[in-house]
């Protein structure tokens, strides 16, 4: 299928953003009608299936009593017109959560040797779909010592397959497989924000170094080969990660969308939460990945329950809604609370028509995708991948040595 799509030159949303109004629709619940504290809740789409991503999980059994925590779980949406309700697929018989990244043996010996202590596997930046039913997860690992005292161990890979009952002897659930941590505590957290995967053969990812947000890119087929790994300096992708400029700074949390409502000048929107603990909604844009990014508040993240101290992990979901002035987003409150759904209304342009709409009649969900998911192909007419998401060409030889022996879509 072609994805191209056709970017207006003029915004059709007021630029700068304005929030218009914010409506809280409730939290991310569980068709259960278990109320699970949870945070995270960042959603990717796999085998034309979507599923939310959350961190530690405070499970309950059906009487609402405390079981244990999960540290991290997946939950699938089935029906997208009721976006703020999703479904655990393996719960067990005293209602523990199946965890979505698995322990390696190593780990789970490591907490039953030490009582109190946890191993923590936490995917802010969602995951991403490499061909159909196929994907990654770049994710990091944490020991929680207790006490709030947590040690960061490094970001790593996991491939993720839908699996097919005729093939892989499941019923239709996510299996993943777990690869080495490749990047120390001390380098970078490669993913760890979020990820851009475009018609070509890179995926580009923004991860946290030294107190800044940084850009790297990979090819497609080696993922699984940290040699692969390049990191934009500013003119080119160079290899020595130390090198990498400064994307961005201050925004911990959040993703970066492709989206054609502010114009052709602005092509990519990110939305996110800023390190000051002050629950305000982050917006900006930028004409290429590599910005420069013009980024600032538009509105408060509130919460429900637990109102008090303040909001982390801003998302958008842009499956969520067909309108075009408005957006999915959600955000975490601290804990006991859970992952709060809320819909945000922009202000037009003064040049939109004022009875245009986002999805021409007979639009189907296929083509929103298309021009909205972060996730989808694109291209771009007369300029290469490589100029168009970056400002350059990529080096030539960036992936000539060490491929993986790995098959790349597992």
């Amino acid at each position: 299928m072609d994805t191209s799509i056709e970017v207006p030159e003029e915004s059709y949303l007021a630029y700068p953003p304005v929030v218009e109004s914010v409506e809280i629709i409730g939290y991310i619940k569980d068709q259960n009608g278990i109320g699970y504290s949870r945070d995270i809740g960042r959603s990717f789409q796999l085998a034309g299936k979507t599923y939310y991503i959350f961190g530690d999980t405070f499970c309950k059994n059906k009487d609402g009593d405390f079981v244990g925590i999960s540290n991290n779980t997946v939950a699938r949406v089935d029906d997208i017109a009721n976006f703020a309700v999703s479904r655990y697929q393996k719960i067990d018989e005293i209602g523990k959560v199946d965890t979505f990244l698995k322990l390696t043996d190593e780990e789970t010996a490591f907490e039953l040797q030490n009582k109190g202590k946890r191993v923590m596997l936490w995917a802010f930046g969602g995951a991403v779909e490499l061909q159909p039913g196929v994907g990654r997860v770049w994710y990091q690992k944490f020991i929680d010592h207790g006490y709030g005292d947590s040690e960061y161990c490094g970001a790593g890979v996991a491939s993720i397959i839908h699996s097919e009952p005729h093939i892989h002897g499941h019923t239709g659930h996510l299996v993943t497989h777990r690869y080495p941590i490749w990047f120390g505590p001390d380098e970078p957290k490669v993913g760890s924000f979020s990820y851009i995967n475009v018609k070509g053969q890179f995926v580009y990812l923004f991860g946290e170094y030294k107190g800044k947000i940084i850009l790297a890119s990979v090819n497609k087929s080696l993922t699984l080969n940290r040699a692969s790994y390049r990191f934009w300096n500013g003119e080119e992708y160079v290899q020595n990660c130390d090198e990498a400029v400064a994307v961005f700074k201050g925004i911990p949390q959040g993703a970066i969308i492709r989206s054609d409502l502010f114009g052709k000048e602005r092509p990519w929107v990110l939305i996110g939460v800023d390190k000051w603990a002050d629950s305000e909604v982050q917006m900006g844009t930028a004409p290429k990945l590599g910005g420069p990014w013009e980024i600032e508040p538009v509105c408060e993240a509130k919460g429900i329950d637990q109102d008090k101290g303040w909001r982390y992990c801003i998302y958008p979901h842009t499956w969520a809604l067909r309108s075009k002035d408005e957006l999915m987003v959600t955000w975490s409150e601290q804990w006991p609370g859970g992952v709060v759904a809320a819909k945000l209304k922009f202000q037009k342009s003064a040049e939109t028509e004022p009875d245009s709409e986002m999805d021409a009649e007979g639009e189907s969900d296929e083509q929103k995708n298309a021009r909205m998911e972060h996730d989808s192909e694109l291209d771009a007419e007369g300029e290469t991948d490589e100029e168009v998401y970056a400002g350059v060409k990529l080096d030539a030889e960036q992936d000539a040595e060490g491929e993986s022996d790995e098959p790349w879509w597992l």
